[in-house]
């Protein structure tokens, strides 16, 4: 094994070398002291030395010689085996650096990362730049310009309104077009004028035309009872019971029942006139149904039914009871009447829930009353259901005729409110 005294001198002679590459220019006596391992790298710096003057030197330069100088100190520093050892350390130190190479770093390597780092980042800085440039020249850009203002001009209030107007519309001549509405969406407002004065009547009324508008298939029915409009003018009201206030003849009974639509038709055209809609009537479930869109393109018609009874006596000393019944459609001009068969005047009383004992004088003929024993309760109950059946029989003779000969199509779509 070689003394500690030489290992002590290399180390020296291997610093000495280093100062004198920092500070002196002799570039061949540099490169004869220093081992061959640290050569390139001593030329290296003093090329630099020479070239620089005072400027400083190369930082990778300097870090890869202080890389060298590190290896060349370890290397001198381990002892020397001896000849039987030194082979399989040898060995050993051989394996061990081949097996672990990517494990090894130096300041260069560390350096040169970085380096590469920064560029990088200056790359992306650039790059970034550039873009906001970009991004500035296309909004300043008279197209840009424009296509802002545009927009600006479709996100105003009234041309969202106009728009969605136009696509209503549109949508609604698509579906006509597809699937267009048909007579069973057609809708019958039918108001009443009842001067019977019996509840009753108005539900045989409405089951009665709604069978009959179904089997033909034409639609809808609403009923709307016209007792308050007709509760203003007395003089045209019969009293149940009270053969006086019936007008005599069919003529009477037919002029009473015409008198009746017309009086009807000006108080419901004057209501609608003045009548404003009300926000309460949008909770209501016939203005949903109203306000639907099938609603408003479904064909809607106005029809007034008037039942007016009359008396007449076509045989001496007997008197009848009949019903003049009339159908007026105005948005066709249409006007229907029928006569219904004669019942016994007694049919006229009061409805059996009204009944009271009474004599009265037969001979005045001012009144027709009824007994209360059970055997006249259980005629004038018939009498009552003939009465309902007679108004039956009337309302689907007009119902069926109205719907066989009327025009295929109204005047008016949307016929006038009457």
């Amino acid at each position: 094994m070689p003394p500690k005294t030489d290992n002590k001198k290399k180390a020296r002679d291997d610093a000495l070398q280093f100062l004198e590459t920092l500070e002196i220019n002799d570039d061949e006596d540099t490169a004869n002291s220093l081992p061959a391992e640290t050569t390139a790298s001593s030329a290296e710096v003093t090329n630099a030395d020479d070239g620089g003057g005072d400027e400083k030197k190369d930082p990778k330069s300097m870090l890869k010689f202080i890389d060298d100088l590190t290896e060349s100190a370890k290397r001198s520093a381990s002892p020397l085996a001896d000849n039987s050892t030194s082979e399989p350390a040898a060995t050993e130190a051989e394996a061990a650096a081949s097996s672990a190479p990517g494990n090894s770093w130096s300041w260069g390597g560390i350096w040169g990362q970085a380096a590469a780092l920064v560029e990088q980042n200056s790359q992306l800085k650039s790059g970034l730049g550039k873009l906001k440039e970009s991004i500035e020249q296309v909004r300043q850009t008279e197209a840009s310009k424009a296509i802002g203002s545009r927009v600006k001009t479709l996100v105003n209030q009234e041309n969202f309104a106009k728009l969605s107007g136009d696509l209503k519309r549109s949508l609604d001549t698509v579906i006509d077009s597809i699937a267009p509405p048909i007579l069973e969406h057609e809708v019958f407002n039918v108001h009443l004028a009842n001067n019977i004065g019996d509840e009753g009547i108005e539900g045989v009324v409405y089951r009665t035309m709604d069978a009959v508008f179904d089997f033909h298939g034409c639609g809808e029915i609403n009923l709307k009872s016209a007792s308050q409009q007709l509760s203003e003018a007395p003089e045209m009201q019969t009293k149940r019971g009270d053969t006086f206030t019936l007008p005599k003849g069919f003529d009477g009974g037919y002029g009473a029942a015409v008198t009746a639509i017309q009086y009807i038709q000006h108080a419901t055209e004057a209501s609608a006139k003045g009548k404003a809609p009300s926000p309460a009537a949008e909770d209501n479930p016939d203005q949903a149904r109203a306000g639907s869109p099938l609603f408003n393109r479904a064909q809607k018609t106005e029809l007034l039914v008037a039942i007016q009874p009359f008396s007449v006596i076509p045989i001496e000393d007997q008197g009848f009871l009949g019903l003049c019944v009339v159908l007026r459609d105005a948005s066709r001009s249409v006007t229907l009447r029928t006569f219904s068969q004669m019942l016994p005047l007694s049919c006229w009383a009061l409805p059996r829930d009204q009944i009271v004992a009474a004599d009265v004088d037969m001979s005045l003929g001012s009144s027709v009353n009824m007994g209360t024993d059970s055997v006249v309760q259980r005629r004038q109950e018939m009498n009552e259901e003939c009465l309902y059946e007679a108004v039956m029989l009337a309302i689907k003779t007009l119902c069926n005729e109205y719907l066989t000969m009327r025009p295929p199509t109204a005047a008016s779509t949307d016929a006038k409110p009457i």
